[in-house]
This record gives C-alpha cells, structure tokens and sequence, in this order.
C-alpha cells in the first residue's frame, strides 16, 4: 500500500508502512493534487494525469481526451479522472482507461468514489450517480438520472446491500439528509 508526498515540484511515491521511497517525480509546474491505489500512485500537473508504480518508478501520462481538473480513487484499484464534460476509470495498475463517459454538464466535485460507484457533484444542486462495470471486458459504466437537491457541502455514503444511497447536504442554513433507492435512479 502506498502513500504520496509533494513537495511543489516533487511527487514521492512511499511505501506506508515503512516510508520507504520507491518512485519520485519531478515536474517544471506545480503538482495539485496526489491519489493512491493499492499498486500505484497518480498525480496532476498542468491538466494532465501521471501514474507511478514501484515496478514502474518512472512517471508516465495517462492518455486522456480533456485536459484533467478532478481525481478520486475508487476502491484499491482504480481512480476516477474527471476532465471537466467527461470522466473516465483509469486502471491504478496500469494508467490505462478503462472506460469514459460524458457528462451533460462539467463536473464540479467528485463527492463520493468507491470500486462501484461515483456521485458527482454538478452546477445548480445537481448529482448524478455513476455504476462502474469492472467486471466486463471491456468494462462499461451507467450514468443514473440526475438528482435534483439544491443542497451545498454535499456528503454521501452508500448502503451496498440495502442498494441505499444517502445524501447530505445543507439548504441555507438547514442540513437535511436524502435518501435515494440505487436500483430507482
């Protein structure tokens, strides 16, 4: 398992038990933000991704079709990318794109990522609920309806067996919780 540091320009690639340094990389422009897989370790500079492993200590670039503005690990495994109007699961082994998706408006926050599913955060209230489908070759996604909310600071959490997502959020100054069926939406 691995954990990431930055330093502006410098990216490190630990190991998190010990804090041994296994990869680094060094960029001629900021680096804004680090996540970490299982395998590997994937950070953005400039609007593009780059993915580091210890068996690959040398940064490569993930091949995107937008230029990146949010990530968000999903589970071990993978890391969802977001590059504004599109987001696309990035497979944390190999930085390959597993499958992208476009998105009617641009994104504005990666409110909750797991191996299976991503809500998204949209303009005016809006989320919408992505369903990952790791398990085909090639894997696909499906995009819900999009939940109106009207809501700021979104949080959520997902009941897996119960199919339940639960969404919280703050109306003025009023926090409320919603509670949306995954199979309905």
């Amino acid at each position: 398992m691995y954990t990431g540091s930055n330093d502006s320009w410098l990216v490190y690639l630990l190991e998190k038990t010990s804090g041994k340094c296994l990869a680094s990389a060094e960029k001629e422009e900021p680096i804004s933000d680090i996540q970490c897989t299982e395998n590997s370790g994937l950070f953005t500079c400039n609007e593009s991704c780059y993915i580091m492993t210890a068996q690959e200590p040398v940064a490569k670039e993930v091949q995107l079709s937008d230029p990146v503005q949010l990530i968000s690990t999903c589970g071990d495994n993978y890391t969802m990318v977001s590059g504004g109007r599109t987001v696309s699961l990035v497979d944390g082994s190999s930085g390959s794109v597993l499958v992208s998706l476009a998105i009617e408006a641009k994104v504005s926050e990666i409110v909750l990522s797991t191996e299976e599913y991503s809500l998204i955060s949209l303009p005016l209230g809006t989320i919408q609920l992505i369903k990952w489908q790791t398990t085909h070759s090639p894997a696909s996604s499906q995009l819900s309806n999009k939940i109106q909310t009207t809501c700021s600071h979104l949080a959520a959490s997902i009941d897996t067996q119960k199919h339940v997502l639960y969404v919280y959020g703050r109306l003025l100054d009023e926090s409320r919780i919603f509670t949306f069926d995954m199979q309905n939406i």
